[in-house]
């Protein structure tokens, strides 16, 4: 079992365009996380508004993709079998693709991609303000790609493409604003993503956000500034062997914990540390993560799914009293 990739934020993109994050309720569940991610545009243009792009290592035969969705009103839209969802291959290809159906109100088909396409037999019907849990398993097998898409746990559509071009396995997962019916647009609200290389059926991403300075100080800065994620503030680090820790957010979960995630971006402009990475605090050890280059803008995340100090699973209790924190290396 891998977690590949989790998202919420729009600092955790490897794109952002045209959305905001939103706190207007409903479009994310706030017992997990602090915000969703809603697209700005109304009309009928609302579908080409702008775009999310999350990047997958891209080398799993299967993946999975989540996330939570909430439809709200944008308009009617005449125009037929837009693509709103795709994933995508490392030659920009489209394995498979999420299409609003022209000729069934606010209802969406799935796409397989390849030298003729294939379309689900099955659909998904979606109802203004109301959300769903989305998981769309994809699985490539030389020629054959099959794709299953899963709402609120349970099978809605799938195909089955023996022809798919040497499509081979998507690397990157692209959501776009809306159109995912005509008869109302359906604007999309999007929030919780994960990628993994098993089901990610009941998974839910919990995010807990900085809440107290931790062990760890030598880098300068406000720590609550990280929870704006805003481009120009945050923490700087100003020379290599640095450290700074922060307690997150009280846990409210009793377990059933797949893993735990760091996640940030970081900006570089010259001279050293040219690298940072994630660490947790157990007790009085730290257990780093491996040290990731930093560019100009680099996002990147370390995900432990057993504790670093016992090797084993996740339990609730674990999370009591660990911190969360940043390294810096030449």
């Amino acid at each position: 079992m891998t977690i590949l990739k989790v998202a919420n934020r729009y600092f955790e993109f490897d794109e952002f365009s045209g959305f905001v994050e939103s706190t207007t309720a409903g479009h994310f569940d706030s017992s997990y996380v602090s915000n969703g991610l809603a697209c700005f545009t109304s009309g009928a243009d609302v579908a080409q508004a702008g775009q999310l792009v999350l990047l997958t290592p891209g080398t799993d035969a299967t993946q999975w993709f989540h996330f939570r969705l909430y439809c709200t009103d944008g308009g009617t839209d005449g125009s037929s079998n837009t693509t709103w969802l795709q994933l995508v291959n490392s030659s920009n290809q489209a394995v498979a693709e999420l299409c609003k159906n022209g000729n069934v109100s606010d209802a969406t088909f799935l796409r397989v991609k390849g030298t003729s396409d294939v379309n689900s037999a099955g659909m998904q019907t979606w109802v203004v303000s109301t959300a769903y849990l989305v998981d769309i398993k994809c699985t490539v097998s030389g020629s054959t790609t099959t794709v299953e898409v899963y709402v609120n746990g349970s099978l809605v559509m799938s195909a089955t493409n023996t022809a798919n071009g040497g499509r081979g396995i998507p690397n990157r997962l692209v959501c776009r604003g809306g159109n995912i019916g005509y008869q109302n647009l359906n604007r999309a609200n999007y929030s919780e993503f994960i990628i993994a290389n098993t089901s990610t059926i009941g998974m839910r991403l919990d995010e807990l956000q900085v809440n107290s300075a931790g062990f760890h100080s030598d880098m300068s800065g406000t720590l609550t500034d990280l929870n704006t994620a805003a481009p120009t503030t945050g923490l700087l680090s100003t020379g290599a062997g640095q450290r700074t820790s922060w307690n997150p957010v009280a846990y409210a979960g009793s377990g059933g914990i797949v893993a735990v995630v760091a996640s940030g971006r970081a900006h570089r402009k010259s001279g050293t540390p040219s690298k940072l990475a994630h660490f947790l605090r157990l007790g009085s050890t730290d257990y780093d993560g491996a040290d990731q280059t930093i560019g100009e803008s680099t996002v990147w995340q370390k995900v432990w799914e057993t504790n670093p100090a016992t090797s084993v699973a996740w339990a609730g209790a674990d999370l009591s009293g660990i911190q969360v924190g940043l390294k810096s290396a030449a």
